[in-house]
């Protein structure tokens, strides 16, 4: 008889959660919930019950994955043109040409999605690059990215080893070798001639000094 009752109870619960609503008016699911679904294309996406609970409506808003390596590819592309496009005259100097560019930004970029501490994934780089055709030189300058850069922060604790910002609580990682330590940004009238890093809006000028960048500024 124990046995018996176990059967059930594993029946009854194994219809639970399976999105679909099996009350006695017929309806499928709730009206105006929604739920994740595939996409025909690939990827994920969202489709929302009908207005009354009858079936579920297409699957819309897809994403499609993005690889590390297609973000990667977008990324470098992007920042290497906008370089070009604000920067000619010191791209030429440190590339010589995009594809240059490209080419030596892009290693071990792959690799920053599988270090410690990253957060951000892929597609956010990917939105991230697709933001830069529309940013002005200045704002390149100051420091003024689109808010889809603001990749969240690492989960590495201060006092840890790094190599890129993106490991850190702190959003810094401070490079005195081959490998960084993560470390507290530091603020306007600091000294950053030691690697140090200036906080959110502050450039290092070429005294060694984190300063709020203006139309003058000078990192020589």
């Amino acid at each position: 008889m124990k046995s018996a009752v176990k059967v059930l109870v594993l029946v009854f619960l194994g219809g639970c959660g399976s999105g679909e609503d099996s009350s006695k008016d017929g309806s499928v699911c709730t009206a105006g919930s929604t739920e994740a679904c595939e996409c025909d294309t690939g990827g994920t996406g969202e489709r929302t019950c009908n207005s009354d609970g009858s079936e579920w409506g297409a699957c819309e808003n897809c994403v499609t994955p993005v690889s590390p390596a297609q973000a990667c590819d977008a990324h470098i592309g992007a920042v290497c043109n906008l370089l070009q496009r604000c920067a000619g005259f010191s791209a030429q100097i440190n590339y010589g040409d995009v594809a240059t560019c490209r080419a030596r930004n892009r290693i071990g970029c792959e690799e920053t999605f599988s270090a410690k501490g990253v957060t951000f994934l892929a597609e956010q780089m990917s939105t991230c690059a697709a933001s830069f055709a529309g940013l002005s030189c200045q704002d390149l300058f100051s420091d003024n990215l689109p808010a889809a850069c603001d990749f969240p922060a690492g989960t590495l604790p201060n006092g840890s080893v790094c190599g890129a910002d993106e490991q850190c609580q702190s959003g810094a990682c401070r490079m005195t070798s081959a490998c960084g330590t993560c470390a507290a940004t530091v603020p306007a009238g600091s000294s950053c001639a030691n690697g140090e890093r200036c906080a959110d809006g502050l450039k290092c000028a070429s005294n060694g000094m984190c300063v709020s960048p203006g139309p003058d500024f000078d990192t020589a």
